[in-house]
């Protein structure tokens, strides 16, 4: 499903529950699959900054349901998991963008990679696509 909200479109590839956060960029969902926030970097664990990092994304999205854009181009990163821009309610009406989220907080510096994505391009809220009549559709690929 594609939900345009000005310039912006917001691709939702599948929509799964994330089971376990594992650092400030990188959490689990509960079908199996491992997901690395695209364009972004938290601190490793041996690096000032990754507790704060990591619990700010587990506020953010931890046993939530997440909506997830997956790279096209190469859908998986050198370790096998998923590169994707990942989008959490935010309230009834809107989601957040939870890489960019992660940046504009101070968690996280872009680190743009050769994908789909542009991180130039993201905004922080958009709609909620389950209001109205959207459906999503989800990718067979990845459920």
């Amino acid at each position: 499903m594609v939900l345009v909200h000005g310039s912006y479109n917001l691709e939702i590839d599948d929509v799964d529950v994330v089971s376990k956060v594992i650092d400030g960029d990188i959490f689990d969902l509960s079908s199996g699959f491992r997901v690395r926030l695209a364009d972004i970097d938290a601190p490793e664990y041996w690096k000032s900054g990754f507790q704060e990092a990591k619990d700010y994304l587990s506020s953010l999205i931890d046993g939530k349901e997440v909506y997830i854009d997956i790279d096209y181009i190469y859908q998986t990163d050198k370790y096998d998991r998923l590169v994707c821009v990942v989008h959490v309610e935010y309230n009834s009406t809107h989601l957040i963008n939870v890489n960019l989220a992660l940046v504009n907080s101070g968690y996280a510096v872009i680190w743009n990679h050769p994908n789909e994505f542009n991180p130039i391009t993201w905004i922080l809220y958009c709609p909620n696509p389950q209001l109205g009549t959207r459906t999503i559709i989800r990718d067979s690929r990845y459920t």
